[in-house]
């Protein structure tokens, strides 16, 4: 995936876009929200994908701090069929985006 993500004052914002690999869903750009707080980062993606099927709703959130040039922190995955997963998050900064 690439992560493109923008901050304006304490808000974030992007897109994540599924360049290859498995995604559990046909979607493969996805907006992204959030906010700073405490020197944390904090957003997420939530859509409503793929009305036609019973995979209808996924999250993803994402949770970290800056550390040099990194962005490091944690994810967490679930969807309405109860598929979750826990993962890491280790992001270099390429010019103004991460």
């Amino acid at each position: 995936v690439r992560l493109s993500l923008f901050q304006e004052r304490d808000m974030i914002y992007g897109i994540l876009d599924v360049l290859s690999g498995v995604f559990p869903t046909v979607a493969r750009n996805f907006s992204i929200s959030g906010e700073i707080v405490n020197n944390n980062y904090v957003f997420q993606i939530q859509d409503i994908v793929d009305s036609n099927s019973a995979n209808s709703l996924i999250s993803y959130r994402f949770l970290g701090g800056l550390t040099g040039n990194r962005l490091k922190g944690d994810t967490i995955y679930f969807d309405e069929l109860g598929r979750n997963a826990v993962g890491t998050l280790d992001l270099g900064r390429t010019g103004s985006i991460y």
